[in-house]
């Protein structure tokens, strides 16, 4: 193969929100809003959680057809590698009770033989992030204290000229060390930054449920994360069987689908009309629903609405 396994599920991790690894388990991926440490002021831009369910095992065809298109091989073929592939990984994970999958993150084998998955830091699969770093914030606000402290002393420095040459230098001996003072004090404060950019690497809980999160480092001291507030109130997920560009066609599929005793909702764009055969507040609940879906309608698909 070209490229490996691993290297395929992380290109996908870029562009969908979920990827199942047939026989062995489905990534989830959600948005996750940009966090500022309280303590170090670090500013880290917006990204996304990997969350893994071991009860997606049913391939949708994603990783299979992509693998089949990049090797210019069937699907059919696709699918044993994929398949042998995962088995030689469940067989690992439970010989050893860990493994880990590059890119992607950390499996480990509980003691009731569920597994539990860890994120990999430093892979930020958000696009709307790339090129963007994390930002101290302190340092912005330093620089400006030290340039308006400049500023304050050139003003006294140039008050004093008027008087007399001898204050001019009374005032230099001042201004001179409290400069210097302020340019060692933001190299001391870089040896400051480093520490706390090692203690930001720490791994955080995601809870959606509070603003304010609170963790204990190794010396004991708290760090505080602010998280940013979704503007975002509410998500839907539907599951989508019909498109179409006459409303017409539209209602009657509705209808049947009402008749049948289906949550269905028309859900109407600028260019189409879709038909939904049934809505979930939960991702992981549409994924799921949308495998028994597919088994009648296998071009059906799931849309997201932010309301």
């Amino acid at each position: 193969m070209k490229k490996s396994i691993e290297k395929y599920i992380s290109e996908l991790l870029y562009i969908e929100d979920c990827i199942i690894f047939p026989e062995f388990g489905g990534f989830i991926v959600n948005d996750k809003s940009a966090t500022i440490n309280e303590k170090s002021g670090e500013i880290i831009p917006p990204s996304k959680i990997i969350l893994f369910n071991s009860q997606l095992v049913s391939n949708d065809g994603l990783l299979v057809n992509h693998i089949a298109k990049e090797e210019n091989i069937s699907n059919k073929k696709s699918l044993e590698i994929v398949l042998s592939y995962s088995k030689k990984l469940k067989s690992k994970l439970y010989e050893t009770k860990i493994l880990r999958i590059d890119k992607v993150g950390l499996f480990t084998l509980g003691s009731e033989n569920n597994i539990l998955f860890t994120q990999e830091k430093g892979y930020n699969y958000n696009l709307e992030s790339f090129g963007m770093c994390s930002i101290d914030s302190n340092i912005i606000d330093k620089k400006e204290r030290i340039k308006n402290e400049i500023r304050n002393t050139v003003h006294v420095i140039e008050k004093n000229i008027i008087s007399s040459n001898q204050m001019f230098l009374r005032a230099a001996a001042v201004a001179i060390p409290l400069i210097l003072i302020s340019f060692i004090s933001i190299n001391q404060e870089k040896n400051i930054t480093t520490l706390y950019e090692k203690m930001s690497l720490i791994d955080f809980s995601f809870d959606n449920t509070e603003n304010v999160k609170s963790i204990e480092t190794n010396d004991n001291s708290n760090v505080n994360l602010t998280i940013l507030p979704n503007i975002n109130t509410e998500i839907k997920y539907h599951i989508i069987i019909g498109s179409f560009q006459e409303p017409t066609n539209a209602k009657k599929l509705h209808s049947k689908l009402l008749s049948k005793k289906y949550n269905a909702q028309i859900l109407n764009t600028d260019f189409n009309t879709r038909v939904s055969i049934s809505n979930f507040k939960s991702k992981e609940d549409a994924i799921l629903a949308l495998t028994n879906v597919k088994k009648n309608y296998g071009s059906a698909w799931i849309l997201t609405e932010e309301q």
